[in-house]
């Protein structure tokens, strides 16, 4: 008798357990596809035999991913858990079970399904399975006021301090773009992910021929076509604008922040028809941007309709959570604050702009007012958001629809790219830059840095102050952790500021002979008697040098002890 009720107490346990389990999977709480499947995200709990591949680097991440983990973030693991692989046998039982899997994701350990309510509860049952939670549909940002110009524009005679920039003079200068640019700035070297829908007439509209693209992918099709051919049509408006922002160049009429960078396009967003876009294409973006070895994201797209103002907390949506784990592996995310300010009884803010380490960019007009559709703060969770802000009013832009027009557009969709290409002439300046300094650096020196709130946070940003910000930054090198201490090159290409700065434990001799690639002496910089703690910066005459690699070896005798220590840098000139 004893025996049965124990059986029967066990039944009647894994019943309950089974019935609590499937009220988990509410339908009424998931995004459905026309067929009636529900969207669901599916975590789990490890990632199988992950130590296999912990001490395998190179075998997960690509080269230009390790430089810049370790230039950016030296003192984190160069690999842990996020970036192993989801466990293969996982998947395959997982894809057994559902109708379609839609992105696996390495740095969540998800995997995001269309699969019915029956096999959402069989899954969730299984011992490596945390939890499912449903997929967050989202919407691109309220579409941007977009004013045409005339077709045929009279030259401008606009100039700012060193280029031709013409009607966008108003957009760059409020942030110092041309200061920058006047020293031979232009985000040369440095890598920026755009994730946005397609870009029509990439190859075609005269602004973006010279956009130097690395790698292209269209995650709603699973091809690597971002044109607005067949049956994409519609899909490059959004795309070709914002590229146009940061990239674009147009002598006299638009030239972009960064328009001498490199680009990574990831199409993560439908929006004919209106068709919202999912969470899910835009975390596998950024997971492959990382991969290709991104420095800087700019994301004009945004995510609320699933969520409620208390859940942007930094910690909730997918998006937000992987936004803020790539911050962690050294890449810079820029995200447009939302166009959701209007009449704001709450916080407007849109996922992943919510982030922790994320730099939500609202919108100003040309006199640094700001724009009134522009989203506020605070975070759920108390914090100032947005974090800068730059121009979004009349924001001079590519035109979509041919290859010649232009138009005036007004969003958070432009403000941010300008924030972000701004972002990428530091960086070419100062490569080894954290993503903490970075952040530090613009908002410290940003308009309102002394009294940030939750309009425009800390301000508009002012990148000749930034830069000043980060030059000094040197200063606090801790010679105590070392009898010789050096920053990288910057700029690196190098050009005619390109400059070494380096500090010395005790009063030493210290010589800096320049090599080329093959390890022949091209010049020195000389001899010269050092004092302990002082900031030096010795400038690298350039005009001399042949286009090509070259190694700067620092090498310091210490007056009183004669022990001798030494340091090379390597770095581009290009001419």
């Amino acid at each position: 008798m004893k025996r049965n009720l124990i059986s029967f107490l066990l039944v009647w346990v894994f019943t309950l357990s089974a019935a609590f389990a499937q009220t988990n999977i509410n339908p009424a709480n998931f995004a459905k596809t026309k067929n009636g499947a529900l969207k669901a995200w599916i975590l789990l709990k490890d990632k199988g035999n992950e130590q296999v591949f912990l001490a395998k680097p190179e075998a997960l991440l690509s080269p230009r991913a390790i430089q810049r983990r370790q230039l950016r973030v030296p003192n984190h693991p160069l690999i842990d858990f996020s970036d192993l692989p989801v466990a293969h046998e996982y998947v395959r039982k997982i894809k057994n079970q559902v109708q379609r899997i839609r992105v696996v994701s390495k740095w969540l350990n998800a995997v995001s399904v269309e699969a019915s309510t029956q096999a959402l509860d069989r899954i969730a049952q299984w011992p490596f399975v945390l939890r499912i939670d449903p997929i967050a549909v989202g919407r691109p940002l309220p579409r941007p006021e977009i004013r045409e110009l005339p077709r045929f524009l009279p030259k401008s005679q606009t100039h700012g301090d060193s280029l031709p920039y013409g009607l966008s003079l108003k957009q760059v200068n409020l942030i110092n773009v041309p200061y920058l640019h006047s020293k031979g700035l232009y985000g040369t070297g440095v890598i920026i992910l755009m994730l946005d829908d397609g870009v029509n007439l990439l190859y075609k509209h005269e602004a973006l021929k010279k956009v130097k693209i690395l790698a292209t992918h269209d995650f709603i099709h699973g091809d690597n076509a971002i044109d607005d051919s067949g049956i994409k049509a519609y899909e490059g408006w959004h795309g070709t604008m914002t590229l146009s922002v940061i990239a674009g160049y147009t002598p006299e009429t638009l030239i972009g922040p960064a328009f001498d960078a490199s680009f990574i396009l990831a199409k993560t967003e439908v929006d004919q028809f209106e068709r919202p876009i999912e969470e899910d294409y835009w975390v596998a973006g950024l997971e492959w941007g990382d991969s290709l070895g991104a420095d800087i994201v700019s994301s004009s797209l945004g995510y609320i309709d699933w969520y409620t103002p208390a859940d942007m907390n930094g910690e909730t949506a997918k998006t937000t959570i992987a936004a803020d784990k790539a911050v962690e592996k050294g890449i810079l995310v820029f995200n447009s604050a939302g166009n959701e300010g209007e009449n704001a009884e709450h916080n407007t803010l849109i996922a992943p702009a919510d982030g922790k380490k994320v730099l939500a960019v609202a919108a100003v007009d040309r006199n640094g007012v700001r724009a009134s559709f522009s989203s506020v703060g605070p975070s759920a969770d108390g914090r100032i958001k947005p974090d800068i802000a730059a121009m979004g009013v009349s924001v001079v832009i590519a035109n979509s629809k041919d290859s010649t027009g232009f138009s005036y557009g007004s969003g958070t969709s432009f403000s941010c790219p300008l924030a972000a290409g701004g972002a990428a002439l530091l960086l070419e300046a100062f490569p080894s830059a954290s993503p903490e300094l970075m952040t530090e650096a613009l908002k410290n020196t940003a308009s309102q840095a002394k009294a940030p709130d939750n309009l425009l946070g800390w301000g508009i940003i002012d990148l000749k102050k930034a830069y000043a910000y980060l030059d000094s930054a040197v200063v606090r090198i801790d010679t105590t952790a070392g009898h010789l201490v050096v920053s990288p090159s910057a700029p690196n290409p190098a050009n005619e500021y390109t400059q070494f700065s380096y500090a010395v434990k005790y009063p030493s001799v210290a010589e800096i002979n320049i090599f080329n690639a093959l390890g022949q002496k091209v010049t020195s910089l000389g001899k010269h008697i050092r004092q302990a703690n002082n900031l030096i910066k010795e400038r690298l005459e350039t005009r001399r040098l042949a286009s090509g690699v070259y190694f700067a070896r620092i090498v310091i005798r210490e007056l009183e002890s004669g022990h001798v220590f030494r340091k090379t840098l390597r770095f581009t000139v290009l001419h």
